[in-house]
């Protein structure tokens, strides 16, 4: 599912430092916003 690739990208953008997250923070939206919140 999509928030099963979120957390992979989050877990990938924590080393390669957020620039990734943040793309899909505003693509994703109050969803993956919801799901990130809990790292």
């Amino acid at each position: 599912g999509t928030c099963e690739e979120m957390m992979k990208r989050a877990a990938c953008a924590r080393e390669l430092g957020v620039p990734i997250v943040m793309h899909d923070y505003l693509t994703g939206g109050f969803t993956a916003n919801t799901t990130l919140a809990h790292y």
